[in-house]
């Protein structure tokens, strides 16, 4: 294992670190569903503040990253900062249904059925 820089090794026991992108392991979903509990209850990572949406409220989870059509929605996508990190800000991509006068709903589901996950992380 080797990191951008091409240090090998992991990580030394003071460095803070961002574990993001698609883990396509949302809750109940089988066999990844291990895997979200693992993320969510695992003290290395800051789950307290997860990423929202108005467009997943509007489908039935503020938390939804994704929108599998026929099969619902779903937390897929993570940005999950370790617990020395202060999260400023963060969301989901994914604008109500309103947002769609800009033509702006349109635009995200046609680039992807994930919706962009964002944080603004600093050191604390």
């Amino acid at each position: 294992m080797y990191d951008d820089s091409g240090t090998e090794g992991g990580l030394s026991d003071d460095a803070s670190y961002v574990l993001l992108g698609d883990m396509n392991a949302g809750p109940g979903d089988e066999p990844l569903d291990p895997a979200t509990k693992y993320f969510i209850e695992n003290d290395d990572f800051d789950s307290r503040s997860l990423p929202t949406s108005p467009g997943g409220a509007q489908k039935g989870d503020p938390d939804a990253t994704a929108d599998f059509g026929e099969f619902g929605i779903a937390h897929v996508d993570w940005v999950l900062p370790s617990p020395d990190l202060s999260l400023r800000s963060s969301s989901v991509v994914w604008p109500s249904a309103n947002a769609n006068k800009r033509g702006l709903s349109d635009d995200v589901t046609a680039a992807s059925d994930h919706r962009l996950v964002w944080a603004d992380v600093a050191p604390e």
